[in-house]
């Protein structure tokens, strides 16, 4: 019983690590369906959304046709998403290195309160995405709830850092993993975590 239970234990962790690198590389090959500029956003919402399945599940069947239909189901949404994200980053960017060419100390504090809001707005792309494979809500609701759940589940934004911080610094010992796994695990440790938080949100929904 021992030893078919070991015997199960790797074809399982065989299977993730087929299923991983598998799912990496659809990630490229939809991003450059999309040419990149447009297919970028839906392919990671396509990529969130194939990890939730397998978690939700346990298995994801058909996962090429799973795969595209979610990128394309999702691919006016995320990019509006996508886009209005990185749009509002890129200007408060531009104003935070305007700020630090000032002298003035209202403005280098003005400078500092943005330096701590881009951090903030910065950790919040790794919670975005996956919302919008969870729930269907407003354009502008995502990055409402996604900030709610964030700060209201400090545990879970902290474990998600550090488990991102430690596959960073394997991939760093062996950069052969980037091309298969760079992707796929990390966005793996941000949908399971996000996920569980979901889970907790959708039973308390439930008891009211």
């Amino acid at each position: 019983m021992k030893n078919k239970g070991f015997v199960f234990l790797v074809i399982n962790i065989g299977n993730w690590i087929v299923h991983l690198a598998y799912i990496n590389v659809l990630w490229f090959l939809h991003s450059a369906i999309g040419l990149f500029i447009l297919g970028v956003f839906p392919s990671t919402v396509a990529l969130f959304s194939i990890i939730r399945q397998r978690l939700k599940h346990g298995s994801v069947s058909a996962v090429w046709s799973t795969y595209h239909k979610a990128f394309k189901d999702n691919f006016v949404s995320s990019n509006v998403v996508g886009y209005l994200y990185m749009g509002v980053g890129i200007i408060t960017y531009v104003d935070f290195k305007f700020l630090q060419l000032q002298d003035s100390m209202i403005f280098i504090t003005l400078s500092y309160s943005l330096l701590i809001f881009l951090l903030i707005y910065g950790v919040m792309g790794l919670f975005l995405f996956p919302m919008l494979t969870h729930y269907e809500l407003k354009i502008l609701h995502y990055f409402k709830y996604t900030f709610i759940i964030m700060v209201s589940h400090p545990a879970n934004l902290l474990l998600t850092i550090i488990g991102l911080i430690v596959i960073w610094i394997v991939m760093l010992f062996i950069p052969g993993l980037l091309l298969f796994y760079g992707l796929s695990i990390p966005a793996y440790i941000i949908m399971w975590s996000n996920y569980r938080v979901y889970k907790k949100i959708d039973m308390k929904i439930s008891e009211k």
